[in-house]
């Protein structure tokens, strides 16, 4: 076992531990370096006890829950590993006292990533794509940013979903909410600055009964707890004066993949399409 100071608090409590702790701390240490792709739910189903199990156990061993859990045991298998974060870290290191700015800001942003991935609930993947590929048109709503909607209007248009960007504010959004029925999915996304018409938008949505997926960097707030499935990437760099999009756009493509897991039909005119417009692009 490599040298991780989590792991090492684990195996000495583990005599102390009871018996359903045992069970969650054997499947933790034997197998660490998925932990941070599963949910405590799922966590829970492996190790053979209840989802409040696994979260008293995180308690009991320190952590303020399991995602605190997760995400200071990402931080050590990046700083142990030999993967690409550790890569992309080393290459930080490279830079010089003059360019000591851009060291920061990149760091900030792998620090976005590891976040990123703590967070990510794939269960919650799971179930919103399943929903989705249900829908009879899917809605796309940005507030607080301007680089998610349009990314996933691109991929869902080129697989053949019915699908309809809303960017805009105001009238022009009440009119354009009035057609999504019940039938329908949303996906909003919801980042500083925050939009006072996604609460009227939300409370429509939850009137009219049509499922909701946001994308956020809180979800704790009272906006996320109205959506029915909630993805969360921080988008914060202190040194940069806009948003950083590198979390909230890899959680994106984190839908986007199990929605291509989920979907066949999907995949194979996404291909074939794509492969169709190979002829219009230079070749090497």
């Amino acid at each position: 076992m490599e040298n991780f100071l989590i792991l090492s608090l684990i195996e000495k409590q583990y005599s102390d531990l009871t018996p359903k702790y045992q069970r969650i701390a054997t499947y933790i240490m034997g197998n660490y370096k998925y932990l941070p792709l599963l949910s405590s739910a799922k966590l829970a189903e492996l190790a053979g006890v209840s989802d409040a199990s696994v979260i008293r156990f995180c308690q009991h061993i320190g952590f303020k829950g399991f995602l605190d859990f997760k995400k200071k045991l990402l931080l050590e298998i990046n700083d142990n590993d030999n993967g690409y974060v550790d890569k992309i870290t080393r290459a930080i290191r490279q830079f010089d006292e003059n360019d000591k700015e851009y060291a920061q800001m990149l760091q900030a942003e792998v620090v976005n990533l590891q976040s990123t991935l703590a967070a990510l609930d794939i269960q919650t993947l799971k179930n919103a794509a399943a929903v989705l590929i249900k829908a009879r048109k899917l809605f796309l709503i940005g507030f607080g940013s301007q680089i998610i909607t349009p990314l996933l209007d691109f991929h869902f248009n080129r697989g053949g979903v019915d699908c309809e960007i809303i960017t805009n504010s105001g009238v022009y959004l009440y009119e354009k909410i009035l057609k999504i029925t019940e039938n329908d999915t949303v996906i909003l996304t919801n980042f500083p600055r925050y939009s006072v018409d996604i609460i009227s938008v939300l409370k429509h949505l939850k009137k009219i009964k049509a499922k909701t997926i946001i994308f956020t960097d809180d979800a704790e707030n009272s906006i996320s707890r109205m959506c029915d499935y909630i993805i969360t990437s921080p988008c914060y760099n202190p040194l940069l004066p806009f948003q950083s999009n590198i979390g909230p756009v890899s959680a994106c493509n984190a839908l986007l993949f199990e929605y291509f897991k989920q979907s066949p039909g999907f995949s194979a005119e996404y291909i074939r399409k794509h492969t169709e417009l190979g002829r219009f692009y230079l070749k090497k």
